[in-house]
């Protein structure tokens, strides 16, 4: 079931709290109170993965998008999954 709770503040649904996605960039710290995404490092200086949104599995604190977690990319969980997104480029229609 979809749209059960209201758009967050970007209106957009369902965004957190079914599994942790996984994200396209590596981890890495932030800097402190950047408030800024990262730079992502070098694949060969750091192989963890992002995993972020919380899970059903999860406490209320780590169900929210800030919340990221640091998973090895080879492994599988049952609370991590994916999102499936597209840019949309123009006018164009998809």
């Amino acid at each position: 079931m979809i749209k059960i709770f209201p758009a967050n503040k970007l209106g957009l649904y369902d965004m957190s709290g079914n599994v942790f996605e996984w994200c396209w960039n590596k981890y890495t710290t932030y800097k402190r109170r950047s408030g800024s995404q990262p730079e992502s490092p070098s694949p060969k200086t750091n192989d963890k993965a992002i995993s972020r949104g919380g899970a059903w599995d999860r406490d209320a604190f780590k169900c929210r998008c800030t919340f990221r977690l640091e998973l090895p990319p080879n492994r599988s969980f049952i609370d991590v999954g994916f999102r499936v997104a597209r840019s949309v480029l123009g006018s164009e229609r998809i």
